[in-house]
């Protein structure tokens, strides 16, 4: 038997956000329109609680293609942000899925639970925030440290979104693109 989730007609994919049982059944990868998990590779997640913490926070932007994220729950983590040497640039569309070529990670990963498109491609703003060199400039204007160094305060979750929408990475808008990932450069 099936428990209703809320008191309502069946649905079979009229409306957005809403898919019939078929249309949740397909890949969500055929409607992700940049592929941010082939290129956006996770390196590291950290803390950040004090000015050596931070700082090097700071340091690994200044390395070609390392871009930082920030979650809601206080996390960081750095990201290599280059396509897969297998990502086809025009499409978006891997080049040897299906072949024996295909990286085991890429056969194995579960596009049900993708955590790339969500956070990245769709704009989740509300569980992550990318972060570049302008926008740690800002954080860095607003943080607030004790005698030990040791972070006391920092902007809230929504001073950072309010203030990162108007403030777009710079890969993006050096190559004209709205999406999180695309249009990244060889």
């Amino acid at each position: 038997m099936l428990t209703k989730a809320k008191e309502t007609a069946i649905d079979t994919g009229a409306g957005a956000g809403r898919l019939g049982y078929r249309a949740a059944k397909e890949s969500p990868c055929l409607t992700c329109p940049t592929s941010p998990c082939c290129s956006y590779l996770p390196l590291h997640r950290f803390r950040v609680t004090n000015l050596v913490e931070l700082d090097h926070a700071v340091y690994l932007l200044n390395f070609d293609r390392v871009e930082l994220g920030l979650a809601a729950s206080g996390e960081w983590s750095a990201h290599y942000r280059h396509p897969c040497r297998f990502l086809a640039r025009d499409d978006y569309r891997c080049t040897v899925h299906g072949t024996d070529r295909q990286p085991h990670i890429c056969q194995r990963y579960n596009p049900f639970t993708c955590w790339y498109k969500r956070a990245l491609a769709d704009g989740l703003e509300d569980e992550f925030l990318r972060v570049d060199s302008r926008r740690m400039s800002f954080i860095l204007d607003h943080v607030v440290f004790d005698e030990n160094r040791q972070i006391l305060e920092v902007p809230s979750w929504d001073a950072l979104t309010e203030t990162f929408a108007e403030m777009p990475i710079e890969d993006d808008r050096r190559l004209g693109s709205n999406d999180s990932c695309g249009g990244a450069e060889e």
